[in-house]
């Protein structure tokens, strides 16, 4: 196959050249698209879910998603953050230092047995 460097140009004189410029063009587009697979998969998957042959499921379950299931989400997410935010305070307030290290907790824990 052709290196990326070979240009359009180059690949019109071989015998094969709409061949070549087909493995140009997609050599050029896996370069392009490797670095950045997930957004790609992400953009893909909402044209496919959005004007998919399932496009009315598709509508139906967005809807039904925001009208009910998005509440409960969305107040799971701040019970969620309320949470963490009190045990951070807490993890604070009661340990200044921050946590102790493996050694240090393994030898609190062999005082406290003996």
């Amino acid at each position: 196959p052709p290196s990326p460097s070979v240009t359009l140009v180059q690949t019109r004189s071989e015998p094969n050249d709409w061949f070549a410029s087909l493995e140009l063009t997609a050599e050029t587009a896996r370069r392009v698209v490797i670095p950045h697979r997930r957004p790609f998969l992400v953009m893909a998957g909402a044209i496919a879910c959005f004007y998919g042959r399932w496009f009315t499921y598709s509508v139906f379950f967005w809807h039904s998603f925001v009208e009910i299931s998005w509440p409960v989400v969305s107040l799971c997410a701040k019970r969620l953050k309320e949470r963490y935010r009190a045990v951070r305070a807490a993890m604070n307030r009661e340990l200044p230092e921050g946590l102790p290290t493996v050694e240090q907790a393994g030898n609190f824990a062999g005082r406290a047995v003996s």
